[in-house]
């Protein structure tokens, strides 16, 4: 994993430690993006991190047999114009894009910084360089080098496999969850919505976090501020948040010890007063869900798992139920759902910016969909979250 926490001690401590190249870690004396073949040269070692474990690029730091030995660092005279121009030329020059590319400077001495790359392992590989002659490069131990056919194929066939991992973790959880099988038992047998936050690293490397580090946070990916008792505890899949103190709930987290979250809402679907038809109620679960995977990538950033992360949403035995549009609208005869499971297809954030609706608003409305309605009112027409009233 790439860390992007660099200051002058850390700087100084790879020349006082000796600390060599290695896959992961390139150092350049200086950066110049004046030609054509500077512009590839820095393209080529970005798409070689991409395309292998990710690494980190620093500018300004001098080499001699491929150890550190000083910060001469490099004169940046305005950090924002030269940030804008790394990315327009790797904009132009990377195909497809990389993603969550970071950028930082740290001053050293005579007035000078040296430029930090960090460059994510990319789930979205291989990339290809498109500036000149369209090539593929990965990172070796030290160097970079021109990828073959086979690794190419490799490459492709890991990217695909990262995809169906993620569906896969859903559908077993899913068939759990649908015969009861949940880490703790949920009240009454309504329709559940389940959320599933799959990071793409958690499932590539079958990654185990520190479980530890979370419980002693006060991180808490359960919603529901209006609730009094939140309980959290270990349980055999990681770690779960419940709404109660109880041992039967409405709502629950598992923060699993890969690193993947679910979030399960057994109190979304109820039937709506003097009527024998149960609902949905989309003025409660999509609020909630906004909050929950919020809360869960906020886990995320502290326990220092990268993008992207996939996002799946699937309501469970849901046979029969209508949906609530609200009680300023008026109450039509509803349409009812005819079949017991919608398991829609995975988003992503490839990058987070705080913005949930990019990977929720498409399976809110694909919910809206099934009882014939054109999209979430939950969000004005030009896709903006204005939540309709109760």
């Amino acid at each position: 994993m790439v860390s992007s926490q660099w200051n002058k001690e850390r700087l100084q401590g790879l020349i006082d430690n000796k600390v060599p190249e290695d896959r992961m870690l390139d150092y350049k004396s200086s950066l110049s993006l004046d030609t054509e073949p500077e512009k590839r040269e820095f393209i080529k070692d970005v798409v070689s991190f991409a395309n292998s474990a990710g690494g980190t690029l620093l500018y300004g730091v001098q080499e001699e047999d491929l150890i550190a030995t000083a910060l001469p660092g490099i004169g940046i005279n305005d950090k924002d114009t030269l940030f804008l121009r790394l990315e327009e030329v790797l904009r132009t020059g990377i195909n497809p894009r990389v993603e969550g590319i970071k950028f930082q400077e740290v001053p050293v001495e005579n007035e000078k910084f040296v430029l930090i790359v960090s460059v994510p392992q990319s789930f979205r590989s291989p990339h290809m360089i498109i500036k000149g002659h369209h090539e593929f490069y990965a990172r070796g131990e030290t160097s970079n080098f021109r990828m073959d056919v086979r690794q190419l194929r490799d490459a492709f066939l890991e990217s695909e496999s990262i995809t169906t991992k993620a569906h896969n973790f859903r559908i077993d959880r899913l068939a759990k969850i649908a015969v009861g099988d949940t880490p703790i038992p949920l009240k009454d047998k309504t329709a559940r919505l389940v959320l599933h936050i799959m990071p793409a690293f958690s499932l590539a490397h079958n990654a185990s976090i520190n479980l530890a580090k979370f419980f002693a946070s006060d991180h808490k990916i359960i919603p529901r501020e209006d609730i009094l008792s939140h309980r959290t505890r270990y349980c055999l899949d990681g770690i779960i948040q419940s709404s109660t103190d109880e041992e039967i709930v409405w709502y629950y987290s598992l923060f699993f010890r890969n690193g993947c979250v679910e979030i399960v809402d057994a109190a979304s679907c109820d039937q709506f007063p003097g009527s024998q038809i149960p609902f949905f109620y989309p003025h409660t679960y999509e609020p909630l869900l906004r909050d929950a995977l919020t809360r869960a990538i906020q886990s995320f950033i502290f326990l220092e798992i990268p993008e992207p992360y996939f996002v799946g949403l699937s309501v469970l035995s849901c046979k029969g139920f209508g949906l609530f549009r609200g009680t300023g609208r008026p109450m039509l005869a509803p349409k009812m759902l005819p079949v017991d499971q919608m398991i829609l297809p995975e988003t992503s954030i490839e990058v987070w910016d705080g913005n949930v609706d990019s990977a929720l608003k498409p399976l809110f409305d694909m919910i809206w969909n099934a009882f014939g309605n054109p999209r979430s009112l939950n969000y004005d027409e030009q896709g903006v979250w204005t939540p309709q009233r109760r």
